[in-house]
């Protein structure tokens, strides 16, 4: 799907300078802060990961049914980027200019979505979606990228986490296809990966889940002991992410 009506456009091999680049930053926050011209003006270019892949950094998945790359169904079906997420692209936008280290690996990756989550006691975390088959490319530049867009953001945790479709008991297949549903789309493994990718690059080692005698169950996850120094501050925000997510709680501990 192409909503652009305007277009500034690169060849893929070559670099934006400076000036083109501040160029396609006065259209974006045209489109983002203009009533008059928002309905008109739609800003595609190939700068990157920031700005915008297929209008809105990827926002564009949210008005198309593309499996794993499906937005959360929270978003809006609009396919317009609030201002939260318009903040994120713009910190991706200043990475992918600035960052030699991101600047390469940027390039070619874009985000699907941005939430900001409340984690209790006054703490937030930011959570990126990203297409399934994007997420090793992520996963590579992990901890570079979550640390600079910390500092951006600063006081709020960064999560990375892929896009993925749960198939319900239901799904059955076209006449073209035959078989059950795959497993990696049922709701545990879907829920499994989810929490796979907040510890990132964390190991998980074991699990074991805890039935108290009101009912409730509470997921113990112990984490690789190795990174423990890093991570530790980070569990309380990553139990409350996974809790947000899926309505579960979970505790963590290291092993």
């Amino acid at each position: 799907m192409n909503c652009s009506l305007f277009s500034l456009d690169l060849p893929r091999s070559q670099e934006p300078d400076e000036f083109e680049a501040s160029v396609a930053q006065e259209l974006l926050n045209l489109e983002m802060t203009s009533t008059e011209l928002k309905g008109s003006l739609r800003v595609k270019t190939r700068f990157g990961a920031a700005l915008f892949h297929h209008r809105g950094f990827g926002f564009a998945a949210r008005t198309s049914n593309q499996g794993e790359d499906e937005p959360p169904e929270d978003q809006e079906a609009s396919g317009e980027p609030d201002e939260f997420e318009a903040s994120v692209a713009q910190e991706l936008l200043n990475l992918e200019m600035t960052s030699t280290e991101l600047k390469g690996s940027l390039r070619d990756l874009y985000i699907t979505a941005a939430k900001e989550v409340d984690c209790g006691a006054g703490k937030k975390a930011i959570i990126l979606y990203v297409p399934y088959k994007l997420l090793k490319s992520f996963n590579k530049i992990q901890q570079r990228l979550v640390r600079e867009l910390e500092k951006k953001f600063s006081g709020r945790n960064v999560i990375i986490i892929a896009q993925r479709t749960i198939l319900g008991k239901s799904y059955t297949r076209s006449q073209k296809t035959k078989g059950p549903r795959p497993r990696s789309r049922t709701l545990t493994a879907v829920q499994d990966a989810i929490l796979d990718d907040i510890v990132y690059p964390t190991e998980i080692v074991g699990k074991r889940t805890r039935c108290k005698v009101d009912g409730r169950r509470i997921l113990k996850v112990y984490l690789d002991s190795k990174d423990q120094a890093n991570v530790e501050t980070r569990t309380d925000t990553f139990a409350a992410v996974y809790n947000k997510l899926t309505n579960k709680q979970v505790s963590f501990y290291f092993k």
